[in-house]
Parts: structure tokens; sequence; C-alpha cells
């Protein structure tokens, strides 16, 4: 049997009491319950740069090099992204769109049709990885390219920091990597299976994710889930 992990890392003003990351760590946990993946959350107390002088966006790189060592596949989730619809699955959707010979893939960095931020980048805020020697050695020149490699210190600070490196490095790894033109099945506002919140300012993405949550197709994917359980 295939195992899925799905993670998140939250840390800043997205945390309780008053950040969105209460809603969507529900959602998001409900959702792994339902199809049997393991859920892990890291939380960083502040928004705060990490020990290598960097943005603390960097953090979820040394965080999904943690965390691929005891599954198939690790699915890493921004904070800001929630799972759609509780019928569908990692396997079917986003799986199967790896090919055998690829280690990981992001999909396009478009927010939806009216805001293609840059298509012909990836944007990092949902990742698929295989667990495979390849991909721990790209994830570890991932993380340590500002430290010896001058070309990336720019990345340090400048947004999109962590993922304008990870695209950098991605042209040396093309073989090894799938980029998704078609980004609104997991990484756009909305999106079909996931959907990534990205581009908005905090109380936007607050008012989205709390519609979401409180929306009669929440509430079926919270019944799926009680099913579930009560057939086991």
């Amino acid at each position: 049997m295939t195992k899925i992990k799905v993670t998140q890392l939250a840390f800043g003003d997205v945390l309780p009491p008053n950040g969105y990351f209460r809603y969507t760590e529900e959602i998001n946990h409900l959702y792994c319950q339902y199809h049997g993946y393991e859920y892990v959350v890291e939380k960083l107390a502040t928004h705060k740069q990490d020990v290598r002088n960097r943005h603390p966006h960097w953090e979820k790189i040394g965080h999904m090099r943690r965390h691929l060592h005891d599954c198939d596949f690790l699915l890493f989730v921004d904070t800001d992204a929630i799972f759609y619809s509780f019928v569908l699955s990692v396997e079917e959707e986003i799986v199967s769109m790896l090919p055998s010979d690829a280690h990981f893939l992001m999909a396009a960095d478009t927010v939806e049709e009216s805001r293609r931020v840059n298509p012909h980048d990836s944007n990092s805020g949902v990742i698929l990885c295989r667990n495979t020697r390849r991909m721990h050695a790209i994830l570890e020149e991932w993380d340590d390219c500002t430290d010896y490699i001058p070309e990336f210190d720019d990345t340090r600070h400048k947004w999109p920091v962590e993922q304008e490196a990870g695209n950098r490095i991605m042209r040396k790894y093309h073989h090894d990597y799938k980029h998704v033109w078609n980004y609104y099945k997991m990484n756009a506002v909305m999106g079909q299976f996931i959907r990534h919140f990205m581009g908005m300012k905090h109380h936007e993405k607050m008012r989205c994710i709390r519609e979401f949550y409180d929306s009669p197709l929440m509430k079926r994917n919270r019944e799926l889930v009680q099913l579930s359980q009560l057939s086991k």
C-alpha cells in the first residue's frame, strides 16, 4: 500500500487566535483522516528569519527534508491551501501526474486565468515529492544553495525567496521534475482539488477560507468522514 504523508508548516500571523490556520488545519486534517494519510504539522512561534539569515519561508525545505524519510510520497501544502473535494484522492489527482522517472512536481505559478503571475515558473505552495535518493539530494541542494552558491544569495530575502531558488534549481534537474500546466487541479484560488488562496491579503484569505469552512460542501465533507469512521 502506498504511504502518503501530507505536511504543513505554520508560523507568524496565520496561527490562532487571529490567523486562518485554525480553519485550514481542521479541513486538511479531516481530509487526511478520511483517506488514511498521515498528517503532520509543524508550528513556529514567530515569523522571523531562519538561523541562516533567510526569510522564514525557507524553513519549508528543511521541513520537507525531515519528513520525506518514512513515506512513499510527501505532499507539502502551504497554510493558505485546503483540500476542496474530499472524494478526490492524492493518488488519483496528483501522484498520477508524476511520470515514473520523475521525482517531484509543482504547478504553474498562476492564481487564476486573469492573474497568470509567472506561468512558466512553478509555485512552491503545493509540492509532491517521491521518496528517492535523488529527491533527497535535490532537496539538500535546494536547502543549502544560499550557503555555497553566490548566485542564490539574492533569494535569502527577495520575494519569492525559496520559490525563486527552487525554480532556478529545477532548470538543472528538468528531467527529474514535472511542471503541471493544469494548475487549477492543485494550485489556484478556484482549484478543483486543492484550493490555494495565494496572492491575497490576510483578511481576504480569512474570508475565503472561513466561507468554505462554513459551506454546504464542507458540511458534506464532514459527513463523509463521520460515515467512514462508522464503517470501520
